[in-house]
């Protein structure tokens, strides 16, 4: 059983945020537009066969793939950018993020959109492996349990999806 983030308890309502201990890997869900190519002894993110960088960015080239280099930070947990970390202790390039530009088009987005659907998803992912993925179960005493999982920041699902909660879990809107 894992253990509760939150778990509040009012007159019509019991609301309990744990941590999801079976989350599925976001870069094999069908929405998820990016692809990792990595070369990392310990580990291994990305589904691919290349044997070294150019034998990808030569399918890059091919196939107009929009891509950017991945940089990899690890001490305690890990970090994705697709800038240097500049620390040469504990990051450093790890291979390449990438769409397929026919992706994008198929789901109707502009490829100008690319740099922000990368930033978004690799902050999904990165979240993914440092176990960062959240359970939510609302039961409101009718004994229809709502129990959502897969969930990569509870705050903001509770803004969107239950607001009416908000308050009670102590979420609040974040100001820019």
């Amino acid at each position: 059983m894992s253990e509760d983030i939150k778990h509040v308890v009012s007159n019509d309502v019991i609301i309990t945020i744990s941590y999801d201990e079976s989350p599925s890997n976001p870069l094999h869900d069908d929405w998820m537009l990016i692809n990792i190519v990595d070369w990392h002894r310990r580990y291994k993110f990305g589904k691919h066969s290349f044997n070294e960088p150019d034998d990808f960015l030569y399918e890059a080239k091919q196939n107009k793939y929009i891509y950017k280099k991945l940089y990899m930070y690890e001490h305690g947990n890990i970090s994705f950018s697709t800038t240097d970390f500049n620390d040469r202790f504990d990051s450093g390039f790890l291979g390449f993020v990438y769409i397929d530009p026919d992706d994008l088009k198929g789901r109707g987005l502009e490829l100008e959109r690319a740099d922000d659907i990368i930033n978004t998803e690799l902050d999904i992912f990165e979240k993914y492996v440092n176990g960062e993925v959240f359970t939510v179960c609302i039961d409101r005493g009718d004994g229809d349990i709502e129990f959502i999982s897969g969930i990569y920041d509870y705050e903001y699902f509770i803004l969107c999806d239950y607001p009416q909660y908000a308050e009670l879990l102590g979420v609040k809107r974040k100001t820019a």
